[in-house]
């Protein structure tokens, strides 16, 4: 597959165009998202969704925190995640894991890849159609997450919880989840989750925050003053005042992973603010712990390291 420009993968790229290995992904008419009561979903509600194979798909019927569930996904829903780039891009294919999948696997002969917790941005759909020539299932926990996605590229997608996935054991070759499972009641179950519907010998790329990292003091006490902020229905004044500010400090730290000083824009510095400080559930983990969930469930850590200025902690995973 040729080189695709973010301009094509932004809204460019038609249903007939993009469809082609999956145009037969069939997602299931009644996912639900692991809340008390769950949502019944129907394919037509996804503008554009196209049927995933009835083989990669199960019902489930789970259960977890719905409180934290319920505000991460409203949280997603007002605050979508949109920061997508072509630095963005840049700075994943040359400075995160995923730009060393080849080194470890052959996406030519991977048939279904999927990336759970696409965003609003749909980045690691865009950066595997791209750089693997693959197109990625997208599953996202917000509905409104999903609508904007679909603004970006063609490619199937599914409502759905990363502790509960609406798929069938070992139904895809490889799966990416960055910056999601640490959003979640039970991040090791996520881990367990994402190892479940790879098969043997496929591999995974999973990203957690960096209890090492800066950015932890700063989540819990900065942080949690603009959510209390927020919650006095106060964030137009965070919005005029703090975002603008943040954006003053984002952009060195984008230089910092890109090695290079570049252009931010501010619609990118806004959005990683919502996410980075607004967010109303995250844990920080050190590198040890996820290698010990990693070799207690029978995986094997190919290659772990730090980027986005150490805040994140990545993981090549084979099962």
């Amino acid at each position: 597959m040729g080189h695709v420009t973010l301009s094509e993968a932004e809204g460019h790229v038609t249903l007939s165009e993009a469809e082609g290995s999956l145009d037969h992904v069939k997602r299931d008419s009644s996912l639900s998202l692991g809340m008390t009561e769950p949502r019944h979903v129907t394919l037509s509600e996804v503008e554009g969704s196209r049927n995933a194979d009835a083989s990669i798909i199960r019902t489930v019927q789970q259960h977890y925190d719905a409180s934290i569930i319920r505000a991460v996904q409203q949280h997603y829903d007002v605050r979508s995640f949109d920061c997508m780039s072509e630095i963005v891009l840049e700075e994943v294919r040359n400075h995160t894991l995923l730009g060393e999948v080849e080194q470890y696997f052959d996406p030519g002969q991977w048939q279904r890849v999927v990336d759970v917790g696409c965003g609003a941005s749909a980045r690691n759909p865009i950066f595997a159609l791209r750089y693997w020539g693959r197109e990625a299932v997208a599953v996202d926990l917000s509905w409104r997450t999903l609508q904007r996605a679909h603004e970006r590229i063609a490619v199937p997608f599914v409502n759905g919880n990363v502790l509960a996935l609406p798929f069938q054991d070992e139904a895809f070759d490889f799966a990416t989840s960055t910056g999601v499972i640490h959003h979640t009641p039970d991040p090791r179950e996520a881990l367990r989750e994402l190892k479940r519907i790879v098969r043997p010998g496929g591999g995974m790329f999973v990203s957690v925050y960096n209890r090492r990292s800066i950015y932890y003091p700063v989540y819990r006490c900065l942080g949690g003053v603009f959510r209390a902020l927020v919650r006095l229905r106060l964030e137009p004044l965070v919005r005029w005042i703090f975002v603008p500010l943040y954006a003053l400090v984002y952009a060195p730290i984008v230089w910092m992973s890109v090695k290079r000083v570049v252009p931010v824009p501010y619609r990118q510095a806004a959005a990683d603010f919502d996410d980075k400080f607004l967010n109303p559930y995250v844990l920080f983990y050190l590198p040890e712990e996820i290698e010990e969930w990693i070799a207690a469930d029978g995986l094997v850590c190919l290659k772990s390291g730090t980027h986005m200025a150490s805040m994140m902690l990545g993981f090549l995973i084979r099962k």
